[in-house]
């Protein structure tokens, strides 16, 4: 599997503006009827990751409010990231969110023993939503901190050159119920908690 992302580098989040966009556009399921989405991703170094998602739905199902609320149950949009593959046993993040700015974040390998990073002890970045009349958006800035205390690497500190990732559009709910993706997933039934099926992403 050997799809990829081209993450370009920048230094703060205006460099968002000259990125090109990426397609979350795989029904794997054939459940149809999605809004298009998309999203951007920059990396700053020294700093982190900046992401920007864009959905164009108007008026968005959003009826969770809190932090690690079931939010894939509204219309959210989602980013998976491992930004280690390349150490033993290293896990990934899922962020998933909604449109009115409640996200959800866990760290772990695979979809069992997931834990919350709260539940870590781990502040997760803040993501920050906007609704507009026919599309609404999403930016979320991870800082390198946050990223090394995930992973257990503050004094390490080792250089982020490479990522896998996944970004997805979700409503687990009916009507309208559907499961779309940046990277395709070859699985029987719907599941983005599969890291085998990530792509690689290669900072620029």
């Amino acid at each position: 599997f050997d799809m990829k992302l081209l993450i370009p580098s920048g230094s703060s989040a205006a460099d968002l503006e000259k990125c090109e966009f990426f397609s979350i556009s795989h029904d794997n399921w054939n459940y149809g009827s999605a809004p298009a989405a998309s999203g951007k991703l920059l990396y700053a170094d020294g700093e982190g990751f900046y992401l920007y998602m864009r959905c164009d739905e108007a008026d968005p199902f959003r009826t969770y409010t809190k932090e690690n609320d079931p939010v894939y149950q509204d219309s959210a949009m989602e980013a998976f990231f491992n930004f280690f593959p390349d150490l033993p046993d290293s896990g990934y993040v899922n962020f998933e969110m909604n449109a009115n700015g409640a996200m959800l974040s866990q760290y772990g390998t695979g979809r069992e023993g997931r834990k919350y990073l709260a539940d870590l002890g781990i502040s997760a970045p803040k993501c920050s939503a906007k609704i507009h009349a026919d599309f609404w958006e999403l930016s979320l800035f991870i800082p390198l901190d946050f990223i090394y205390e995930v992973y257990g690497l503050s004094d390490a500190r080792p250089q982020i050159d490479k990522i896998r990732c996944n970004f997805y559009k979700i409503k687990e709910s009916k009507p309208g119920e559907h499961y779309m993706s940046f990277a395709p997933i070859d699985a029987p039934s719907p599941d983005f908690h599969r890291p085998d099926f990530f792509a690689d992403g290669v900072i620029a």
